[in-house]
């Protein structure tokens, strides 16, 4: 168990909504998991033990009763499209004024689900059915996922496939309803558990910077947090390498000539695999030893000038290429009490949540790391029990998802509203 520093930080929390012990009523939850901002600023809270999805106004305004409505889950558990099974994650998307539709992991069904703006049932984007349904004969292209992330701008959908162990990368088709092809597993490698630095063990939430293509993993049961590179050419240069392994016959390649056991044991240590007790955290260093990535990629620039007194356009193009080599992967974080069930990145800063240890971390750019909420594991205001997904802000506020305590706390000062919201699974 770590043992860094406690940072300067709120000394307890303020409760939002709940913790009244667990209740389906308005203002009551029950194992909330997940938590994230709609676009007006209101609280979008998944409501796990509940099956729904809720959405609570005035959560910021001093003096005015919080209100709490419910999006998306109606009728209880079930496999209907109208209901969900202990789901996670709840994202807000296709937003077109104050509507906007929700992508949700619905755990316990190994589906997406897609809800339309006011929608009373939800369509489903891949996976399913659910376990019990008539039609489950064992989980297929997602088992029990438990994190999202999205990019709406260049139209990709990730998704922590836990029970697969992978983190999974699907195309949206232009109105975000409807996934296009495969998926491409982009972290991890499909349904083989393991403890090297390649390999996944029951991935929940994610965190995705769209702008430099880096996706942060919680790696739940290996008590740590990963970077991944997601960049489409990294990723298209690792399928062609396996490719071509493949054609000349050689052997399977899994990034990694380590096989794992059901269990995620390690039954062997290849040349390219890592201590999975090493505790240092690098950048991605190309002499790293491990399964090396090249690509060389080209960006075009065009610039277009129109003369005033001519008719005629002239174009001039410049193209640069850049070359990486080295893993595109990385360890960010270790040494967790155990099982991290939520992740967000503001800035530079990375935010943990340490689901054992009862606490959120802060991990600054300089690599200290600091306890920004949390202490013992109770029902206390100045603890926590099994946090699952926050939100952070600018100003250091952090709002969880206390879920064991079935309630929403916030410690820090007043959310603004630049304010990152954390996508959890578990």
């Amino acid at each position: 168990v770590s043992t860094w520093p406690r940072a300067e930080a709120s000394a307890s929390g303020e409760v939002l909504v709940g913790g009244t012990g667990a209740g389906n009523g308005a203002l009551q939850l029950a194992g909330p998991m997940g938590i994230s901002l709609a676009p007006d600023g209101d609280l979008i809270l998944v409501d796990t033990d509940n099956d729904r999805v809720q959405k609570c106004r005035n959560w910021r305004r001093e003096g005015f009763e919080i209100l709490c409505y419910t999006l998306a889950g109606f009728g209880g558990a079930g496999f209907g499209p109208e209901q969900l099974r202990t789901p996670y994650v709840a994202l807000p998307a296709q937003v077109e004024g104050s509507q906007f539709g929700l992508y949700v992991a619905d755990t316990h069904n190994h589906r997406i689900q897609y809800w339309a703006p006011g929608a009373d049932k939800g369509s489903t984007l891949v996976g399913g059915p659910g376990v019990g349904a008539p039609t489950y004969n064992g989980p297929e292209e997602l088992e029990f996922p438990a994190g999202l992330a999205l990019d709406e701008a260049k139209g990709f959908l990730y998704v922590s496939d836990t029970g697969h162990h992978r983190v999974v990368r699907y195309e949206l088709d232009p109105s975000g309803t409807k996934i296009l092809g495969q998926g491409v597993t982009v972290a991890g490698e499909f349904n083989v558990p393991g403890n090297n630095l390649t390999h996944l063990n029951n991935p929940t939430a994610i965190f995705l910077d769209p702008n430099e293509d880096r996706l942060w993993v919680a790696d739940a049961r290996n008590n740590r947090v990963m970077q991944w590179l997601v960049r489409r050419e990294l990723l298209e240069a690792e399928a062609a390498l396996a490719a071509l392994v493949a054609a000349s016959g050689g052997r399977r390649l899994a990034i990694s000539s380590a096989e794992s056991d059901a269990e995620g044991n390690s039954s062997s240590q290849g040349e390219n695999d890592t201590d999975p007790n090493v505790t240092s955290e690098n950048e991605f260093d190309p002499n790293v030893t491990s399964t090396t990535v090249t690509a060389t990629y080209t960006n075009t620039s065009t610039a277009t000038t129109t003369a005033t007194t001519a008719t005629a356009t002239s174009t001039t193009s410049t193209t640069t290429m850049t070359t990486y080599s080295g893993p595109r992967y990385s360890l960010e974080m270790g040494n967790l009490a155990g099982r991290p069930y939520g992740i967000v990145r503001v800035g530079g800063t990375l935010y943990v949540g340490d689901a054992d240890g009862c606490r959120i971390w802060k991990k600054l750019p300089t690599g200290q790391k600091t306890v920004v909420a949390g202490s013992t594991c109770g029902t206390g205001l100045n603890q926590l029990l099994f946090p699952g997904a926050f939100l952070a802000s600018r100003d250091g506020a952090v709002t969880i998802a206390d879920s064991s305590n079935n309630r929403v706390v916030r410690w820090g000062s007043e959310p603004s509203s630049g304010s990152v919201q954390c996508d959890l699974g578990g």
